[in-house]
């Protein structure tokens, strides 16, 4: 058996797309590798022609980012392609576990410090607020950034629940509505009278619905009305958030249908938290077999409709075991950081 036969063997077991290159063209590939649409890739295979070398590009077909990894066997060099959104969401797990530890042992020492400082100050309070305000933020990146991380081993049979829809719109509507004074909002919830118990991701749908209500308070005038909406259309459950903000153009709509969103750093990403959160309502209505359709008109205000499938579940008890267990980054006092003055969390208790 020659060499290239004996590769050819190795890369056809690969679970990844795989190449077969000598002087820089492609002279073998895998099955898996059929419908990967390289382009142009003289100059990318002479840049990774060597052992470990690697190269990232966008695929111009499916616009998901590439990464390819190669390494040599004598005058040949073997290359295996992935996805970088894999990438992407094992490094943010680990990246999320890193803060979260962080977070814990600010948290705890924050209180430690608070605990003992001099309450006739009345200095100590703005000092306080502001450490709170920060923590507080960082908790809320570091739910969303949680949220976002399960994308691509999101599992709906295994994180549904039999869970009341209408009643988990109502109670996030509720807890809500005490901090728009400080806001200077208004909050509308309309749900309808009949019964909308089905299986769903609750922590997915209410994380969802909280950030695009939040996106709605961000960028709408002091005094305006956000409407949260539930309607049952045939077989449907339909979600909408509603405002008369500022809207947006078409331009700004295209782009945040195609776009993958890139932070430089973390302040922009606390600054762009509200396309993080269209990223996570995109993701819960895609994970419930559904779609998200956004309205916007500059000057007007935006809609935005979250469609899912009605799964009825076989029993309509909804008070299964864990099902009163909400994350962290649920209150609105996290929900709501970027966007709370401080004077919010001046008394508030870590």
């Amino acid at each position: 058996m020659d060499k290239l036969q004996t590769i050819e063997n190795v890369i056809k077991y690969m679970p990844l797309p795989a190449f077969v290159a000598k002087d820089g063209q492609i002279i073998l590939k895998n099955e898996q590798a059929k419908n990967v649409a390289l382009g142009d890739v003289s100059e990318k295979l002479l840049s990774v022609e060597k052992d470990g070398g690697s190269v990232m590009w966008e695929d111009r077909v499916s616009g998901q980012r590439c990464s390819m990894v190669a390494w040599k066997a004598d005058e040949f060099s073997i290359m295996t392609v992935s996805s970088l959104s894999s990438d992407v969401s094992e490094a943010a797990k680990k990246i999320s576990r890193g803060i979260r530890e962080t977070l814990s042992s600010i948290h705890s020492c924050s209180k430690i410090i608070m605990s003992k400082l001099d309450e006739s100050d009345p200095q100590n309070d703005e000092y306080c607020a502001a450490m709170a305000h920060n923590l507080y933020k960082s908790m809320r990146l570091m739910g969303n950034i949680d949220t976002l991380a399960d994308f691509d081993e999101y599992d709906l049979e295994r994180k549904s629940k039999v869970t009341d829809i209408k009643k988990l719109i109502q109670e996030l509507a509720e807890k809500i509505k005490p901090y728009t004074e400080a806001l200077g909002m208004e909050l509308e919830c309309r749900v309808p009278s009949a019964i909308a118990i089905a299986m769903a991701d609750d922590v997915l749908l209410e994380t969802a619905i909280g950030n695009l209500i939040e996106n709605s308070f961000r960028y709408s005038p002091k005094g305006s009305k956000v409407t949260v909406k539930l309607d049952i259309i045939q077989k449907n459950l339909v979600i909408t958030v509603k405002d008369n903000g500022l809207g947006m153009s078409p331009q700004k709509l295209q782009h945040i249908a195609t776009a993958n969103y890139e932070w430089q750093s973390v302040s922009d990403m606390f600054a762009s938290s509200a396309g993080m959160g269209l990223l996570i309502a995109k993701f819960a209505a895609y994970a419930h077999g559904g779609s998200m359709v956004i309205e916007s008109r500059g000057g007007v205000g935006t809609g935005v409709t979250l469609t899912i499938p009605y799964k009825k579940p076989d029993s309509l008890i909804v008070s299964v075991p864990g099902a009163n267990f909400k994350p962290d980054h649920l209150s609105p006092l996290i929900m709501f950081a970027d966007i709370l003055p401080r004077e919010s969390y001046m008394y508030v208790e870590l």
